[in-house]
């Protein structure tokens, strides 16, 4: 092999790599600033709950969710849910772990009632986790902070709740992005698939609702 020769391969090899690497920072750049914030903008979820008062027997509460868009596109928020899970004032109610290590709940504290088997009394429900909040999708601006209420009632001897929420995104990427998205995983480019970010995201809380 010639020098002449060696040299064409040699820039060859240089161009290719070259092109290889503005691609790939094309993939890379193209993936966390224009599909990502367009597609999943990020999102501040945060969980409220106050007591407004009693009536007869019943303690009623306001429950505010909030969505706090942080990207630069709109947020679509799908199957806005929150369940209620408490403990009265009851010399029986003991406070207790959950012991099972098999259990998502292992070592947290158990909470031994839960509104939503209250008004299912035993009637058939969906099997998804809490009470749906907004039946619709619901649009959020980039930069609004915006709340979803749920009024309710629990017994008038709770002492404490524990809110539990939970969203998804509404966004359905397309056959093209998934390509993309794949191809972005798969060369180490992002650590996560669209099969996690569609799993719901989660929050909950615990607040003190005995009377002042």
């Amino acid at each position: 092999m010639n020098l002449d020769l060696l040299q064409q391969w040699l820039g060859l090899v240089s161009g290719s790599v070259t092109l290889i690497a503005g691609l790939v920072t094309a993939l890379w750049a193209y993936t966390k600033f224009v599909l990502e914030r367009t597609l999943l903008p990020p999102t501040q979820f945060d969980l409220d709950c106050r007591s407004v008062g009693s009536q007869g027997d019943k303690k009623l509460l306001e429950i505010l969710v909030y969505l706090k868009n942080l990207g630069s596109s709109t947020l679509i928020a799908s199957d806005i849910r929150v369940d209620v899970l408490y403990i009265i004032d009851d010399p029986d109610e003991k406070l207790d772990l959950v012991k099972d290590p098999s259990k998502p709940t292992f070592g947290r504290l158990w909470f031994p009632r839960s509104l939503r088997k209250d008004l299912s009394q035993d009637k058939q429900t969906d099997n998804r986790r809490g009470i749906k909040v907004v039946p619709y999708d619901t649009f959020v601006q980039p930069g609004v902070n915006q709340a979803y209420t749920l009024v309710t009632a629990i017994p008038k001897s709770t002492t404490f709740v524990l809110v539990w929420s939970s969203f998804q995104y509404a966004q359905h990427p397309t056959l093209i992005t998934r390509l993309i998205w794949f191809v972005s995983r798969r060369i180490g480019l992002i650590q996560y698939s669209l099969d996690h970010v569609s799993e719901p995201h989660t929050i909950e809380r615990v607040f003190r609702v005995t009377e002042s």
